[in-house]
């Protein structure tokens, strides 16, 4: 206190009066503090009182820092503290020496080397001992990882070949680089259990590549996958093709000015192109020649009329007195006329002039001095000149012709024009309307645009604006072109990722596939909308195809093209327009007449985009080489370029009316041009992503021509497919499809008879065998499901001939497929169990499918539709490859290599009697072989054997054994093989052919069909198979229940034999199958889940059905054996499986869940976390969550088990390096150690038995032991059992799988080392994962468990443990009582990029629970609000709303700039961001409410509900930021605080006061007072900043920190374990009372804004549609409630807002009486603190009629002059703030109108005195009437002093009346003032709250001239008068506007500053203004 006095004193200026009462206060304040035992420093600034023990300790507790100034070195910290060396800060002891520097200088982590793990070299900072060489710099100078090549620990970490970094072993082939170099993720063959990650490629063994290894003719996976041709699209890339990340493209379509790569690599470094005959602009676009130096210019640049000797013009009209010259460009003088001087360019002047000059007039002859219409006599000569529309004839000069306008300007019409003599007109096509200003005007609706961007198909509703609203088709693949069908309202599209071609309703319903298959890449449609036809490319197939509207009936117009890419057709004169190699073709709709139309010779070098202006006949398209847009008609003639421009990569183009439209994918634009002249150049619509197509939608695009209203000639023609006329044929042609022809009638379509079918990679063909032409057709496939299959790569096929159905095998998919002959979408019969189907075979006579799989080993069967399946044949030895049935005798013939040995084997239908046909390689000197390919033809089987290069024959009997062919090289590569007559025929690989050779001798040989690459295999379609009536399974299924087959027997006939699907039992009789579900293991692999069952010995692995739309991915697996569902987890969800009903009950991307268990009995789901670390429990559906345990002692868990007998839970963590078995209560209580590392190494399973027996699996010991439920009584049971991955025990048995082999073992549990011996259960299961065992015995005892949950005793969570059992709730739920809540009382969101979760403040543990997931969103910022939750995506702008748990998402606005949102407590709406304005919106509607005119960028908003405020950051191009602020409708905007030293980023508001983060600190501004200097409250920046009570929650990389602002002591409260770095920050306070809402109940038509509690506006929206809306301020006269006031009794007050009330209003801040003293004063303190303000109060009294009179006499002493001065903040600023900040709430006052309020003028800075000249009515500037005396409130009733209210800036406002009655009116202007209604019960009195020390003495006076202008009215009352009239400390006055009220879009183009007052709106009685616990800023402020 002495200080500041002789701070104060000590200066060497004029002591005024207010100073010495200043210093006499501050004595006061000294001596009453000291008498009082009181130890305070008095801020200066604010006369803040802080603790002495504040002053000098190194934090800046006064705003100004004026605590810590003048300390010289009498800088003391205290005992419990130590000193920075630099900035002499004060910081806790128990921070020093912590390994984290708390010292800006570090000097609290300096020499801390004592007890010091490790000391960084540089820094001195002391590290923990695992920090050093964990790949972190944690020193700061990586002096941690220097030198870290010491050895590591062999068995749990692994060190980096070139760092010597010690890695965890986990850390191994876990798609995470470690290791610089990668050494780490090298050689990771068939360890990988997840997908690869990005930039990567997933070989098939598992093991990841660089993703640029893939197709670049080198083998990086081991099976060579990566070139695999099916990825490498047929070709290697590396030759032929360009690599695109996802395909190989044709080299024809790199720079071709389409985009075809997804990363638009194809269009890049492509040089312009300009042809011989064209000009290069300096740009790099290309125009023609004889475009340049013409007067117009055609290059962007402008470059192509530089250096032109004379410019073209145009043509001129001459005036009477002027010549005009013969070319028509000029006019001179007609003095100047032969005067042998040349003035026009052309000489004309000077011809024919007689030499001699003249006076005589040659234009009075008879003749008319010769000239046909006009003679002009000169000085010099006379000359002849024509009527408008003539021309002058060049030979003679005299005669006249009539000039033809059509010919001379093509473009003078739109659509028709006629010469006349003299003159034109233009005539319109039938529809349209002439207009002389635009042409032609289509009649009709209103047309629009439809545009694709890949995604979406989105509508234009205005052409010339641009304005769109609806996105017709979202969520699309890769939309590439579109038309539509008007009459039927139906868009058409291409989708070319999911090679479709789709259709929907003009509204956007119905969507669906109308062609889904046989078709590759569709590059454009076209829709003939006259005979109702698709046409449509395929750039792939190199065809041009067609189809009626449904896709149905469809024909091949063209094969055999290059590469054909857009499409238009002409259906009135019945042409179509297509681009092939740069080229633009024509043709006739039926495929006749097919010509090149324009080329490189016509000057159109590279085409892209073709449309039709069908009025006109004219053909418009896009060329890229030259960047122009050319015309011609569609005859040829009248070629012309319409528009040369910089045209980089169009996407569409489109014409209508006199306008062509077309979209530039590379900037995101529609534009428009004149289609005649290219001029008028307009942008139609921006900011679009990647645009691909364009299409305009109205009736007259689509003419329906001339003949009798419907020219389709195809109506009359009865074709039984399709009918396609031609420009030549009006009546049409009858087409079939692909495959058939049509017939002699010309009507029907046939089908051959006889034809081999083969495939070709995904591809089925035919060729006929009864033609000669060889032309092979596709069959078209699709399949459905995943989008980015190519399609079925088919390997094998078979064929059923009585139905026209191909079978086939798919080694891509595994599957096995049925098809028709005619194409169309593929039936999946068997998608399950199939690895590698390597051939197939079908019994047509039992009508069954058999297939060998040479991964599993076995031989399956199952009827036709896939049904009842089951393995007839299990190979122990060798690899299964082709099968053969011959039904007709009984017999299955398979092949099998084994070894260096073949084998031909044979069996009987049923699997039964399986014997060897034919054995090579029993002897050394025999070569092994490899049957690959097999058929046989009656008694005889053929097959190839590629490896001895021959073909082979033996008779069933295993006699007659033939080698056909010995040495044959055309064998080398056979994959297929099939007999008809007497030729066997075959395809080869490598020489891609289809051969064949005659069965018998001199077997001639020869192709078939050649040149087919990639030829797969092969079956001979005929009709020459019939079945035998005496076949056994003909009658009744021969007596079977489920499956027959006809096999051989001892006689002739066949007898039936019945078979059993898997999972089923054959019954003793033979006959009947019997279902066996009670005993089975389920098995986890990649892919797919299954099981074996226990009750038979076959050991068949049976895939679980699921969907074919959801693949599975399971690791973890487990069973609920009450009720045979099956659990397991994919990827980071946990999925239920029942009865095949697939569910998510986890879900979640950022955890990773690692082991899953089941307590079956008391209906609880248990699961260990590895990324948080963590074991949770949640009830059977997931709805209930609790984390059980957390930490190290439950780090990579790999296994948990229950004991359901003692309720017990055991886990397993095999990297543990010491405990690594842990136990413990299923509650999670008393967890203890049971197992260590030293008994075994590594556990990889643990499983239990009811014998109270706990079994483990050490995966590096390869044993399994046996251990008691303690850990004790360790029992070895066999030693060898190679990598045992996974275990499970039953009564008896004991299971283990091999991963690597795949194959399950079982062993006798009781075995030991001596008597171990497995038996193998099951072979061939790939990627398995995990397994579990479901025991009917199990279920059985369950009586006999103790089970304390079995009943339900629990209303949430019930976990039972030894003795009892515990309720619980869900994690961060503090139960009330038996109740537990939905959510926590207070929480914490915070977001990551893709994620929102919540972190409950009720408990310590700061578990962080996920709300929302969603890879796809950016999340930018969240808010929360009514139990929902919102987040902006920083992508697309879009706001997101859901439920308060995540669910229900839903878009909220679309509308914003993906960046800060803020949500008004009170009323729910929504502010936001939109292209550098502030925006308000509700869930409909939108409005503007602050622009920032383009010289400000906003950045961070935020919304004050409480003082109904807005906030905003906005920064300028010099680089400073201002905190602005506004009311909440956006009117009243001022500067908060500005100050160069300062940076604000982004805002939060809590209680006390509205924080910043600035560059590297976060700031803290008094809204009290903020013209104070912010408060530091942390050196250190964040992300986001959250604030509750006193604790502060700060992001440092990506970690959530909790900061106690009183002590400094810091927590972190979320880390980054994969879920994400935090982002953004939110508090949640469910005890939060919502903020008074005016709006309740309010009666607005779109949207209401909250001005203050008694105050509400209703605005307008930017967007109307059309309908009515009225702004106004309404006024609600209770003032208790808007809830008790019905809006019926509410005032409206019509163009008005709160303008200041008569009433004096505190603005002060309350105070807390709260029994919270930590912050506050004791009662002493308050009644010292009272005497004070009391004696303060008189003091500022007497100031002020100092003040007052002083001023009145510098008035009185200015003649004339009016001054202004101006107000200095602190900060330095010297700008006048102009706008009132706030205004006082409407009370009291009479209703009148004022206007014309002028901004404050702004005079020099030198101008220090406050001189306002104020004038009566008499003066022009100040019209004045006498204000009438405001009412004031009576004594007896209650007053509660009310803050001011924010006015919104208006250009007029009016001052409301007090309501009379509670009946709603609107107050009419000249109606006296009303009274409270007297029925009103008037509220308790209240005493108003303490007045706080301000500094009012001594803050700047802020002074200001105001102009007045009232319009005489003299029912009016008097008007207000200003408040400027004397010279007070408060803000600038305030003014009343008159005119009706239009919500304006306020800009902000100066920073204003001083920072205002800052006003607070009134409250509601019972409302507390601030409060230091006030729950509404510690949850709600926070946006």
């Amino acid at each position: 206190m002495n200080k500041l006095i002789s701070s104060l004193a000590g200066k060497q200026e004029e002591t005024s009066m207010s100073r010495v009462l200043v210093l006499s206060l501050l004595c006061l304040l000294s001596w009453l503090c000291t008498a009082n035992g009181l130890e305070y420093f008095y801020c200066p600034t604010d006369l803040r009182p802080i603790p002495k023990d504040y002053v000098c300790d190194g934090y800046n507790d006064c705003p100004s820092g004026s605590d810590e100034s003048d300390c010289g070195s009498g800088l003391m910290c205290g005992s419990h503290e130590m000193m920075c060396s630099v900035d002499n800060k004060c910081i806790n002891l128990a921070f020093q020496c912590d390994g984290i520097s708390h010292c800006s200088d570090g000097s609290d982590e300096q020499n801390c080397n004592k007890g010091c793990d490790y000391q960084c070299s540089n820094t001195g900072k002391c590290i923990s001992a695992v920090m050093r060489c964990d790949g972190r710099n944690d020193c700061g100078d990586n002096s941690d990882e220097e030198l870290c090549g010491g050895s590591c620990d062999s068995e749990t970490q692994w060190q980096c070949p070139k760092t010597g970094q010690c890695l965890s072993r986990n850390w191994l082939c876990d798609r995470e680089i470690d290791c610089s170099g990668g050494a780490d993720e090298a050689n990771c063959d068939g360890t990988y259990s997840n997908l690869c990650g990005i930039g990567m490629f997933n070989c098939s063994s598992g093991r990841c590549i660089d993703g640029n290894g893939l197709c670049d003719g080198f083998n990086d996976c081991p099976d060579g996958d990566d070139e695999d041709e099916t990825i490498c699209y047929v070709l290697n890339c590396k030759d032929k093709f360009f690599t695109c990340p996802e395909q190989c493209l044709e080299r024809t379509h790199v720079c071709d000015g389409v985009y075809d790569c997804i990363d638009n690599r194809d269009e890049m470094n492509c040089n312009s192109r300009c042809g011989p005959d064209q000009f290069m602009c300096i740009s790099g676009s290309c125009i023609r020649l004889n475009e340049t130096c013409n007067g117009n210019v055609d290059c962007a640049d402008g470059s192509d009329e530089f250096l032109c000797p004379n410019t073209k013009k145009e043509r001129v009209t001459c005036d009477t007195n002027e010549f005009p010259c013969l070319d028509g460009l000029q006019c001179i003088p007609d003095f100047s006329l032969c005067d042998d001087i040349e003035q026009c360019a052309d000489g004309s002047d000077e011809n024919e002039c007689p030499g001699v000059s003249t006076n005589t007039n040659e234009c009075n002859s008879t003749d008319n001095g010769g000239c046909d219409h006009f003679c002009h006599d000169t000085v010099h000569y006379r000359y002849c000149s024509c009527r408008d529309g003539y021309a002058l004839n060049s030979t003679d000069m005299s005669t006249c012709y009539d000039i033809n306008e059509c010919q001379e300007n093509p473009h003078i019409c739109t659509h028709y024009c006629t010469n006349t003599l003299g003159s034109f007109y233009c005539s319109c096509d039938v529809g349209y309307t002439h207009s002389e200003v635009y042409g032609c005007t289509a009649n009709g609706p209103p047309p629009y645009l439809l545009f694709t961007n890949w995604f979406d198909i989105q509508k234009v509703n205005d052409t010339v604006s641009g304005s769109y609203s609806d996105i017709l088709v979202q969520e699309l693949r890769n939309a590439a072109s579109l038309d539509y069908h008007y009459k039927y309202e139906y868009v058409y599209w291409t989708d070319i990722v999911r090679k479709v071609i789709m259709r929907a309703h003009l509204n956007g319903s119905d969507i669906r596939e109308i062609v889904n298959y046989g078709i590759s890449r569709p590059e454009s449609l076209a829709i003939d909308w006259i005979h109702g036809l698709v046409y449509w490319t395929d750039s792939v197939l190199k065809r041009i195809e067609v189809s009626n509207l449904n896709g149905e009936k469809r024909a091949i117009i063209f094969s055999g093209l290059h590469s054909p890419r857009d499409i238009v057709i002409d259906p009135l004169n019945r042409l179509m327009f297509w681009i092939d190699r740069q080229q633009i073709f024509k043709a006739s709709l039926d495929g006749t007449d097919k010509a090149l139309f324009l080329s490189a010779t016509d000057h159109v070098y590279w085409p892209v985009k073709l449309t039709i202006d069908y009025p006109t006949g004219t053909l418009y398209w896009i060329d890229v080489a030259s960047k122009t847009i050319g015309k011609c008609h569609t005859d040829g003639s009248g070629r012309d370029t319409l528009y040369s421009a910089n045209i980089s990569n169009p996407s569409g183009l489109t014409v209508f009316e006199n306008k062509v439209y077309w979209t530039e994918r590379s900037d995101g634009t529609i534009y428009s041009a004149n289609k005649g002249t290219g001029k008028q150049f307009e942008t139609v619509l921006q900011s679009i992503y990647m645009p691909t197509d364009l299409a305009l939608v109205h009736p007259l695009r689509q003419p329906r021509g001339v003949q009798d209203g419907s020219p389709n000639q195809c109506s009359i023609k009865r074709c039984q497919h399709l009918c396609i006329v031609g420009s030549n044929n009006e009546t049409g042609s009858c087409y079939c499809p692909p495959s058939s022809s049509v017939e002699d009638d010309g009507i029907s379509c046939s089908r051959p008879q006889l034809f081999i079918l083969f495939s070709v990679n995904e591809e089925l063909h035919t060729v006929s065998l009864e033609t000669e032409d060889r032309y092979d057709l596709q069959i078209p496939i699709y399949y459905d499901g995943d989008d980015d299959d190519d399609g079925s790569k088919s390997n094998i096929i078979s064929t059923d001939w009585d139905n026209n159905t191909v079978y086939y095998a798919d080694s891509s998919l595994g599957t096995i497929n049925s098809l028709s002959l005619s194409g169309g979408t593929p039936t999946v019969l068997v998608d399950k169990d199939v690895s590698l189907p390597v051939g197939i075979a079908i019994d047509w006579c039992s009508k069954k499918i058999y297939w060998t799989d040479g991964i599993l080993s076995h031989i399956y069967v199952s009827e036709l539709d896939g049904s009842l399946k089951t393995a007839v044949i299990t190979l122990d030895e060798g690899t299964l490859t082709d099968i053969v049935v011959q039904p007709l005798k009984g017999y299955l013939i398979y092949g099998v290599k084994n070894g260096k040995r073949l084998f031909i084997m044979r069996a009987n239908l049923d699997g039964s009697d399986n014997d060897i046909l034919y054995e090579s390689g029993v002897t050394p000197d025999q070569i092994y072989g490899s049957p690959d390919s097999l058929t046989v033809d009656g008694d005889r089987v053929y097959w190839v054997d590629s490896k001895n290069l021959r073909l082979e024959s033996i008779l069933l009997n295993k006699s007659d054994h033939e080698i056909l062919y010995d040495n044959f090289g055309l064998l080398s590569s056979t994959s297929g093989l099939d007999h008809y007559g007497n030729k066997l025929y075959w395809t080869e690989k490598i020489g891609d052919a289809i051969r064949w050779v005659e069965k018998e001798p001199p077997y001639t040989h020869g192709v078939f069909l050649a040149n087919k690459e990639q030829l797969r295999s092969i079956s001979i379609y005929h009709n020459n198979r019939r079945i035998p009536d005496t076949h056994p399974c003909l009658i009744a299924n021969g007596g079977c229940s489920h499956m027959c087959v006809g096999i051989s027997s001892a006689g002739e006939d066949l007898i039936a034999s019945c078979l059993c699907p898997t999972g089923y039992l054959l019954q003793q009789d033979k006959k009947n199958c019997a279902e066996s579900i009670d005993d089975y293991i389920v098995i986890a692999s990649e892919g797919s889940l299954g099981r074996i069952s226990l009750d038979t010995q076959s050991g068949v692995y049976v895939t679980t059905p699921t969907p074919s739309y959801q693949p599975i991915n399971p690791h973890s697996i487990a069973v609920d054996i009450q009720t045979n569902d099956t659990y397991w987890v994919d990827g980071s969800n946990i999925y239920k499986n029942s009865g095949g009903v697939i569910k998510v009950i986890i879900s979640s991307i950022s955890e990773r869940p690692t082991a899953l268990a089941i307590d079956w009995i008391g209906r609880m789901l248990y699961w260990a976390e590895a990324n948080t670390r963590r074991i949770e429990v949640s009830t059977l559906d997931g709805l209930q969550r609790k984390v059980l345990l957390s930490g190290s002692i439950v780090s990579e868990v790999s296994s948990i088990v229950l004991d359901m007998k003692h309720q017990y839970m055991f886990w397993a963590m095999p990297m543990a390096s010491l405990e690594n078995v842990y136990r413990a209560n299923m509650d999670g209580t008393a967890p203890t150690p049971i197992i260590r590392s030293t008994d075994v190494t590594q556990p990889s399973s643990i499983a239990i038995d009811d014998d109270s027996k706990l079994y483990v699996a050490d995966v590096i010991a390869d044993r399994i032991y046996s251990f008691n439920l303690d850990g004790s009584h360790k029992r070895e049971l066999g030693r060898m059992v190679t990598d045992p991955k996974s275990i499970v025990v039953d009564d008896d048995y004991l299971y283990w799988m091999n991963r690597d082999s795949g194959v399950l073992y079982r062993v006798d549990k009781h075995a030991t080392v001596n008597n171990f011996v497995s038996f193998t259960v099951a072979r061939n299961i790939e990627g398995f994962n995990s397994m579990a065992i479901k025991r009917k015995s199990a279920y059985d005892r369950r009586g006999a468990y103790d089970h304390h949950c079995a009943e339900k005793k629990c209303e949430n969570i019930c976990l039972p443990k030894s003795g009892g059992y515990q309720c619980a709730c869900p994690t961060g739920i503090v139960p009330v009582g038996s109740y537990c809540p939905n959510v926590p009382s207070v929480y914490l969101l915070l977001s990551t990029t893709s994620t929102i979760r919540r972190i409950s403040l009720d408990t310590n543990d700061f578990v962080d629970v996920s709300l929302m997931e969603n890879k796809t969103h950016r999340i930018h910022d969240i808010a929360h609000y009514n139990s929902r939750l919102y987040w902006s995506e920083s992508t697309n702008g879009v706001v997101y709303m859901s439920d308060a748990n995540g669910t229900n998402v839903r878009i909220y606005n679309r509308r914003g700039d993906g960046g800060d949102i803020s949500l008004d407590k009170s009323t729910g709406n929504l502010y936001y961001i939109n292209n550098n304005n502030i925006e308000v919106s509700n869930i409909k509607h939108h409005k503007v409410l602050v622009s920032s005119e383009g010289d400000y960028v906003i950045s961070s908003i935020t919304v004050d509900s409480m003082r109904r405020k807005l906030y905003w950051v906005a920064s300028d191009d010099t680089g400073l930021n201002y905190i602005m602020q506004s009311d909440v409708n956006g009117s009243m905007v001022s500067t908060l605080f500005s100050n160069e030293s300062y940076h604000p980023v982004k805002l939060h508001l809590s209680n006390q006061g509205l924080y910043w983060i600035d560059t590297e600190t976060i700031q803290m501004l008094s809204l009290i007072d903020p013209d104070v200097h912010p408060v530091t409250v942390l050196d250190h920046g964040s992300t986001d900043i959250a604030v509750h009570n006193n604790l502060l929650f700060t992001i440092n990389d990506g970690q959530v920190l909790q900061t106690d602002v009183k002590t400094g002591r810091s927590i972190t409260v979320y880390t980054n374990r994969g879920s994400g770095n935090a982002i953004n920050l939110h508090i949640v306070n469910s005890s939060y009372v919502q903020s008074h809402s005016s709006c309740t109940g309010s009666d607005c038509d779109h949207m209401c804004l909250s001005l203050s509690s008694r105050y509400y506006q209703c605005v307008c929206p930017d967007s109307l549609n059309g309908t009515a809306c009225t702004e106004e301020i309404h006024f609600i006269p209770d003032a208790t409630s808007s809830s008790a006031v019905p809006s019926s009794t509410m005032t409206s007050i019509h163009s008005s807002s709160p303008v200041s009330s008569a009433t004096p209003t505190y603005q002060g801040p309350t105070i807390s009486l709260s029994g919270d003293t930590s912050g506050g004063f004791t009662t002493g303190e308050l009644v010292i603190l009272l005497l004070i303000i009391l004696l303060f109060i008189a003091v500022v009294i007497t100031i002020v009629v100092i003040i007052v009179l002083y001023c009145k006499y510098k008035r009185m002493s200015e003649v004339n002059g009016v001054s202004t001065k101006i107000v200095k903040n602190s900060f330095g600023s010297n700008k006048l703030n102009n706008i009132p900040s706030s205004l006082p709430p409407l009370s009291n006052l009479p209703t009148r109108q004022l206007n014309n309020v002028s901004e404050l003028d702004q005079k020099k800075k030198g101008d220090k005195n406050c001189n306002v000249q104020q004038k009566g009515a008499e003066n022009e500037d100040f019209p004045i009437k006498k204000p009438a005396k405001p009412t004031q409130p009576q004594p007896s009733q209650s007053f509660t002093p009310q803050p001011r209210a924010a006015a919104p800036l208006q250009a007029t406002q009016s001052i409301p009346a007090k309501p009379q009655s509670t009946s709603s009116q609107t107050i009419p202007a000249a109606q006296s003032a009303p009274t409270r209604p007297t029925t009103a019960k008037p509220a308790k009195p209240r005493p108003p709250p303490l007045p706080p020390i301000t500094k009012t003495p001594i803050k700047a006076k802020r002074c200001v001239k105001v102009k007045f202008d009232i319009e005489d009215d003299d029912d009016a009352p008097p008007p207000i008068p200003p408040r400027s009239t004397t010279c007070t400390p408060t803000s600038p006055p305030y003014t009343t506007p008159s005119a009706p009220l239009v919500t304006p879009v306020t800009s902000f183009p100066v920073p204003i500053s001083p920072p205002p007052v800052v006003a607070t709106p009134p409250l509601s009685p019972g409302h507390m203004l601030v409060s230091a616990h006030n729950p509404l800023y510690d949850d709600s402020m926070d946006n």
